[in-house]
């Protein structure tokens, strides 16, 4: 039989910039962090073990299924309005990962380069819509 096709999003990628982006606790990029956290959920990366509320924000606690590792990452507001600049942070994430800026310190996010690999964007913009989608049927 044939190989495999390869996945669109690298699970490598994708839980090292959780990583990252956790570690950093960059405002600008909550929505980033919380779509890649679900993306892992999916597949099978990462498993929610709860959530709480605190300030009446949900709170979700998800482990790495293979070391344990334990992630509290909130659930932000996802309105359609900062949904295209959320999509845009992902794909832009996932092409080159975090700007040089941000790697060892706080910089500005603001100073982000622009441009994305738009093939990139667009299978992560399916992506983050079918997990808005199951979101709002879960919820």
């Amino acid at each position: 039989p044939p190989p495999p096709p390869p996945e669109a999003i690298r699970k490598d990628t994708a839980e090292s910039l959780l990583r990252k982006l956790n570690e950093k606790k960059l405002p600008h990029y909550a929505g980033a962090l919380y779509i890649l956290a679900v993306m892992l959920e999916r597949k099978r990366v990462l498993k929610v073990r709860g959530q709480v509320r605190e300030k009446g924000q949900r709170i979700f606690i998800y482990e790495q299924a293979k070391t344990g590792d334990v992630f509290t990452i909130a659930e932000p507001d996802l309105s359609v309005e900062k949904l295209e600049r959320i999509q845009h942070d992902v794909a832009e994430l996932m092409e080159n990962g975090l700007p040089p800026e941000l790697e060892s310190e706080n910089g500005d996010p603001a100073r982000l380069k622009q441009g994305t690999n738009a093939s990139n964007a667009q299978v992560i913009s399916g992506e983050i819509n079918q997990e808005k989608e199951g979101i709002h049927a879960e919820a």
